[in-house]
């Protein structure tokens, strides 16, 4: 991915206020429509504009106006949104424009976004909740970009009356997603299958440079007016004291010209950069370096050697860390013969019970974060536990599983696990390995087979090359309906079901489910959806992480890896500080 100089990047004059982030994965494009990782997301979503985003600072996540004015009128049928967008906001300077000056945002250009979601050919990462939309599914079927959409009605360039096929209480919440993004025709025409890096959007940046190592921000001049308010953001002295958030309160955003967001896949790499104190501004701390770094773990604090030059932010993922088995794969997954379908339930189910989470946990996660049962976050509004028996290690029960059904060293099929070059997903791999081993897995017969980027990585399991993959999911709303839909079989992969996973019940749990406000009877059905992929041993799952960002001292903000996926806006110097 090298990009050269007939490609029209933002262009502004260079000065000293430029912060340098980083992030342990390359993101494969930037196209709001086919993005599926948070690599990418927190790149878009400084370039690209929605109607909603989430406060800044409130916990739990409240959302606010963004492109729009004020919140939705919703009918009482719930089924009928009125959305409204501030005037006079305009898309940055950009060549896929008249004369390279951007135009007026307008309604129409959400619509088009939704219409591009629904066209096969552009790879939506997300089409089957956006056909909700009265009308969606007749379009699909045409792909005629001329036309309109029923649920769609444009009253003018700043209103939009939004028709649903049925309710969905957290729709408002799905327009504050990457995938709601307001993208202009121009730029997709324009640039045709290089729009993935040559985004185009009326955010508080632009991009400047995009390559295999860094990707450049520059502040948009034309960015419509936001001053930050630390009432309406949640500031709250007794937590956010000690980030430097103060100093934020009236000024406009975006605060800083440039911003650097560096891909490092290696920890070590990583971290000497961080610590060099002249090359990147934001890290996390390596596993493997917790006790030179850290003076306790529970709570995490740093050494006073450290604590002097850098902010520790401990964060508890609202996500989840998982591993699945590729469903489609029928020596592994789904068979149509019963007996064979059985016996592979039993072997999944026997690896699930060989893998040592505490193990995993200690070595690979500063020992810190939790193991849980189940498909959805403790972290959020819903969850209800279910049996942990899915998370305990249990050798002996393996063994026996695999005995009663007929496996055995010579018949047990080959697992290609996925990976990537680098070296702590090498240890991963071996270490589940040994696992297995325990279990009398022989070891030729669990193969890691390495994808050349982690875009390459997701390209491959959404082609379902993979026998066995792992995977990172932090959802997009608060709520776990994004969870759920991970086993939803028509977010087939590219989308969220990248396990491939089927089952007629819990499709009909899935609709039932998105159409519900939040409350006990939700819950209910949930935790059924919850046992119901348990039982079927599609996953190890899952694993809560503790993230331990941490940042040097000039920089003033508070950084979370969790939902906010447009925060470099935020993100200032010192006023001592502004030389870096």
């Amino acid at each position: 991915m090298s990009f050269g100089s007939q490609f029209a990047y933002a262009q502004v004059k260079q000065t000293s206020r430029s912060y340098v982030h980083s992030v342990n994965g390359v993101p494969k494009n930037l196209d709001p429509v086919q993005v599926d990782s948070y690599y990418a997301s927190i790149i878009t979503d400084s370039i690209y504009d929605r109607f909603y985003s989430y406060r800044y600072l409130q916990r739990p996540y409240q959302l606010k106006a963004s492109l729009a004015v004020g919140m939705p009128e919703i009918s009482t049928d719930g089924k009928v949104y009125t959305l409204r967008i501030k005037r006079g906001i305009y898309f940055a300077d950009n060549a896929c424009f008249k004369g390279g000056l951007g135009r007026e945002v307008s309604v129409r250009d959400f619509v088009y976004t939704m219409k591009r979601h629904m066209d096969p050919r552009q790879r939506s990462t997300s089409p089957s909740g956006w056909e909700i939309i009265k009308g969606m599914s007749e379009w699909k079927k045409k792909r005629d970009y001329s036309q309109r959409v029923k649920g769609l009605e444009v009253i003018d360039d700043y209103t939009l009356k939004v028709t649903l096929n049925k309710p969905w209480p957290r729709f408002v919440n799905e327009l504050a997603t990457t995938g709601s993004a307001f993208i202009p025709h121009e730029a997709v025409t324009h640039y045709g299958p290089e729009f993935a890096i040559h985004p185009a959007g009326s955010g508080p940046y632009s991009l400047a440079a995009f390559n295999k190592t860094k990707a450049e921000l520059v502040r948009n001049p034309k960015y419509r007016r936001e001053v930050f308010d630390l009432k309406e953001e949640g500031y709250n002295k007794s937590v956010h004291v000690g980030y430097g958030i103060e100093a934020l309160a009236g000024q406009r955003l975006p605060r800083l010209d440039k911003i650097i967001v560096r891909f490092m896949n290696q920890e070590t790499s990583r971290w000497n950069s961080f610590t060099k104190g002249d090359e990147i501004n934001f890290s996390t701390i390596p596993s493997d370096l917790t006790e030179q770094i850290l003076e306790s773990v529970n709570p995490p604090t740093l050494k006073q050697e450290y604590a002097k030059k850098y902010v520790l932010s401990p964060e508890r993922d609202i996500g989840v860390t998982f591993s699945a088995f590729n469903m489609a794969n029928p020596e592994i997954g789904f068979n149509k013969n019963a007996k064979r379908n059985a016996a592979n339930r039993a072997l999944r189910c026997s690896i699930r019970k060989a893998f040592n989470w505490p193990s995993r946990i200690q070595r690979f996660y500063y020992g810190l974060g939790e193991a849980y049962a189940g498909i959805i976050s403790p972290s959020l509004q819903g969850y209800t536990p279910i049996s942990s028996e899915s998370v305990k290690l249990d050798v002996r029960h393996a063994k026996e599983l695999l005995r009663e059904h007929g496996w055995n060293r010579r018949n047990l099929p080959v697992i290609n696990y996925a990976g990537t070059a680098s070296v702590k997903h090498r240890q991963m791999f071996e270490q589940f390995r040994g696992f297995l081993r325990k279990i009398g897995y022989p070891r030729q017969k669990i193969r890691y087979k390495v994808a050349s980027t982690f875009g390459n990585y997701l390209q491959r399991i959404n082609a379902g090359e993979f026998d066995y993959f792992g995977m990172g999911w932090i959802p997009s709303v608060p709520d776990p309906e994004e969870l759920l839909e991970r086993y939803y079989s028509k977010s087939w992969s590219p989308g969220a079901n990248k396990s491939r996973f089927i089952d007629e019940r819990y499709d009909q749990l899935f609709e039932q489910v998105i159409a519900m406000e939040s409350g006990p009877e939700r819950r209910r059905l949930m935790k059924q959806m919850n046992q119901l992929v348990t039982a079927a041993c599609v996953a190890v799952e899952s694993f809560s992480r503790t993230t331990l960002n941490i940042w040097h001292k000039d920089v003033n903000m508070l950084f979370t890896s969790n939902m906010l996926r447009d925060q470099f806006k935020y993100i200032d110097f010192k006023k001592e500080d502004l030389t870096h």
